[in-house]
């Protein structure tokens, strides 16, 4: 008996042990031999976690994944077995072996019993595995693992296992990480080029820089209900139109809570609980964050801040500040100095029927903020925050027991940064080169086009 060892996946070996022809034997014993030992014709001798390696024996059912041109390449010389006269007829399906959306399918000659697999997807480094694509795909488009599953179900393709899909996002969320820390750097520096090109720089020559800032939760609020578990904010470079800086505070932390209410020692891990205040609170401090990180991270200054809100707060206050009520000042950290100093003007105003014409004419202004400030607004954040909401499915799934939100917001930040780059820079980490996939390289130039398009019409 011959053995070859054969590789079904990345990460689990299959031993297949042959029984062909022994040339020490007569045909009769051969003939014997292979009718005796047929039944145990592939011993299976694999590494892996429990579930991830799914084996089904003489019989094949439903839909599976397959590189075509990988496809045609095999089957060109199938069953061609020239010593023995073989065709592809003579090839008896035994089973097949998938790991995740990978398949093996596992023939044998009825004529010489020689062996032969046909794979579901090439070993080429140049493009994704069909696991590592999936899962990517997932991300991109804001899926959990349960939608993937219910649309593999619809398609009738067997799914990949849960532990599976988790291992491959935790690879793919570290490269994710990677892209977004590099092109927020990217992003500082043009920033700081065009600072110094306006001469926006403080008397040390550190560059000075308007900003865009703004935050969102990972859980609808509905204005009423602040009690998401996680929140991120972004600061947004007004001239480069960039992200220069995002981060997410999360409350909670999946194995911190299973063992908290096991009552157990929790394990050392990566946790991802960073926040124990109020929801309300995470935009604010992130914020700050980002800004104390400005000069030692960066070298530069956030010298001039665009927040729609805050500007609609100290408008609304403007009436009374200006007639000499400076209750609300400090509350709504309006730049105040007068104080007990002024004589309050504003029950006169009420009683001798100015105050309503006044108000009026200040509500004429909140309506047009946006034209305020050299016809300004917050749209740049606003638009980040759109785009986190695209990569966790609308707010609608639960991504934050563990690291999915602030691995998915970091993709955001990526692709709002430079979309038509961002999935090529994501695959050429996982595959260590550029991609050369033919349907990929085909969408980025869609999306490069599109945004050209944008960019003629602005």
């Amino acid at each position: 008996m011959k053995r070859i060892r054969t590789s079904c996946s990345d990460n689990a070996n299959v031993t297949i042990a042959s029984y062909g022809p022994d040339k020490s034997k007569s045909n009769s014993e051969n003939v014997k031999s292979s009718e005796n030992e047929k039944e145990d014709y592939f011993e299976i001798c694999h590494e892996h976690e429990p579930g991830e390696l799914e084996v089904e024996k003489n019989v094949v059912e439903g839909r599976r994944m397959f590189d075509v041109k990988y496809l045609v390449q095999q089957l060109q010389n199938f069953g061609d077995h020239e010593k023995y006269g073989c065709s592809s007829k003579n090839m008896v399906f035994i089973k097949e072996i998938r790991k995740g959306f990978s398949t093996s399918l596992l023939f044998q000659c009825s004529m010489c019993n020689q062996n032969e697999a046909i794979e579901s997807d090439t070993k080429n480094d140049e493009v994704m595995s069909v696991n590592d694509a999936m899962v990517f795909g997932n991300i991109c488009t804001g899926q959990s693992f349960s939608q993937m599953e219910e649309r593999c179900a619809l398609l009738n393709i067997p799914v990949m296992s849960s532990s599976t899909y988790f291992s491959v996002q935790k690879v793919i969320h570290d490269k994710i990480r990677d892209v977004a820390v590099q092109e927020m750097e990217d992003a500082v520096k043009i920033e700081k080029e065009l600072a110094r090109d306006r001469g926006s720089v403080d008397k040390h020559g550190i560059p000075l820089l308007t900003v865009v800032v703004d935050g969102s939760w990972a859980k609808r609020s509905y204005k009423c209900n602040y009690s998401s578990l996680s929140g991120v904010a972004c600061i947004v470079g007004f001239h480069s139109q960039k992200i220069l800086f995002l981060s997410v505070r999360n409350t909670f932390c999946l194995l911190c809570t299973k063992y908290e209410n096991m009552k157990k020692e929790i394990p050392e891990h990566i946790c991802y609980k960073n926040w124990s205040g109020n929801a309300n609170t995470m935009e604010a401090d992130i914020i700050a964050e980002g800004f104390k990180q400005s000069l030692p991270m960066h070298g530069v200054k956030y010298a001039y801040m665009i927040v729609k809100n805050e500007m609609m707060l100290d408008l609304h206050n403007l009436l009374n500040h200006v007639f000499g009520s400076h209750e609300s000042c400090a509350s709504r950290q309006f730049q105040c100095t007068r104080g007990e100093k002024d004589t309050n003007y504003v029950e006169d105003l009420k009683l001798c029927g100015l105050w309503d014409g006044l108000k009026n004419a200040v509500r004429l202004v909140i309506q047009h903020v946006d034209s305020l400030l050299h016809n300004v607004n917050n749209n740049l954040a606003e638009r980040c925050n759109s785009i986190v909401a695209k990569f966790i499915g609308g707010k609608r799934c639960n991504f934050v027991m563990r690291d999915s939100y602030e691995a998915r917001c970091k993709a955001a930040a990526a692709s709002f940064n430079n979309r038509s780059t961002f999935h090529s820079k994501v695959t050429k980490r996982l595959i260590k080169q550029s991609p050369t996939g033919k349907y990929l390289k085909r969408y980025i130039s869609k999306v490069k086009r599109a945004k050209q398009a944008i960019t003629k019409q602005i």
